[in-house]
């Protein structure tokens, strides 16, 4: 037996897509591919039982960094307020209008992190979404950040302003109607893509989009699988585990976790 062979046989594989040994053999792609980023018709990765677009990867494309893949989900979670009620309500002195961090959009974020499988969340890397912004035309105002409090470890986001400006220009019609976390022109508004444009909108928008986007963490992806059918299969191999396999992407990344 080979050493990948032996390694395969003492580890639990996530999120793998094949239907037998002999597809298992022949459909591996060690190491990470050649992503196609953020362009026209990126690499579609499937993650905790979803499909997600690639817009950026190790340093390069939208909200990259050194380490990680962006992904951003290609169909929305579900629809939702930005936020419940605006600032000036008299109602609900607590209330926190266009602020992000205990925003309704914040809240469904969480929501959909939470409905991935545990062994998936391990995968996802944190990242700080830095608050303290102005609305937006007014002096201070950074169309990365977010109104309110700072959210550190934020799992799953919405894109800001800036981000959305940077994904490809072919994927924006798909992203319509979707909230997004930067600050609108008042206390009461949040942007919202209306495409083609992004407009300032009432917080209180019922039917905005929640499409989340997230950085897996690449520090222990070593190969891919083709996974065009949406195949799973438990009975590959000693030890393997299909895991939350959605219908129809091209790749699927794969993880072997530390051994213990």
């Amino acid at each position: 037996m080979s050493t990948r062979k032996k390694v395969l046989a003492l580890t639990l594989i996530l999120t793998l897509t094949l239907a037998s040994a002999s597809a298992f053999a022949a459909g591996i792609q060690a190491g990470t591919p050649a992503f196609a980023v953020n362009t026209a018709y990126p690499t579609i990765v499937g993650f905790g039982g979803r499909q997600w677009s690639v817009i950026g990867y190790n340093g390069y494309g939208v909200a990259s960094t050194t380490g990680t893949l962006t992904l951003l989900a290609i169909e929305r979670t579900n629809t939702s307020q930005f936020s419940n009620k605006p600032m000036d309500d008299p109602d609900d002195y607590d209330d926190d209008g266009n602020h992000y961090s205990n925003s309704d959009l914040a809240y469904n974020m969480r929501l959909a992190y939470e409905d991935i499988p545990s062994k998936e969340q391990g995968l996802v890397s944190g990242r700080t979404l830095t608050g303290g912004n102005s609305n937006r035309g007014q002096p201070g105002y950074n169309d990365n950040n977010i109104a309110g409090a700072d959210v550190t470890d934020a799992k799953f986001w919405p894109l800001s302003v800036n981000e959305f400006n940077s994904i490809n220009t072919s994927l924006r019609p798909s992203l319509d109607r979707m909230w997004l976390r930067s600050p609108g022109s008042n206390n009461e508004s949040a942007m919202l893509v209306w495409s083609p444009a992004i407009i300032s909108f009432m917080v209180i928008y019922p039917s905005g989009d929640v499409r989340p986007a997230f950085y897996l963490n690449l520090s222990s992806v070593i190969f891919t699988s083709d996974a065009v059918d949406g195949k799973s299969s438990a009975a590959v191999g000693s030890g393997l585990v299909g895991v939350s396999v959605p219908t129809g992407p091209e790749n699927l990344l794969c993880r072997i976790p530390p051994l213990l």
